[in-house]
């Protein structure tokens, strides 16, 4: 049982790697396009990993749940995009989704 978990464990971990590297060279090019040096990503690159490292693990697992919702932000207020009537009522229905999915559970009888 053990051996098998240690493989399943090696398994995600390795696909949420390769997705995060893959994720990160992808938005590297990106910023480098919208006109942001190597520094600044570099030093955005590294908040976030120091913040998700220090925060609990469930609001760590909130904030990065809540990734599109900062992009949009900051979207908004670097780079001056806008959104329609439609994508703002997306943002808040996604935004209401992942607030709730992360709330813990009731017990039945729970009070």
């Amino acid at each position: 049982m053990k051996k098998h978990l240690s493989v399943r464990y090696g398994t995600i971990q390795g696909c949420y790697w390769m997705g995060y590297a893959a994720l990160m060279g992808y938005a590297s090019v990106y910023l480098l396009e919208k006109g942001f040096t190597n520094t600044q990503i570099g030093l955005l690159t590294a908040v976030g990993c120091i913040v998700s490292a220090v925060l609990q693990p469930a609001l760590a697992s909130l904030l990065m749940s809540l990734e599109s919702v900062f992009a949009a932000l900051f979207g908004w207020l670097l780079l001056g995009q806008t959104l329609s009537a439609r994508e703002l009522f997306g943002c808040a229905v996604m935004f209401a989704a992942i607030i709730l999915s992360q709330l813990p559970e009731r017990r039945k009888g729970a009070v």
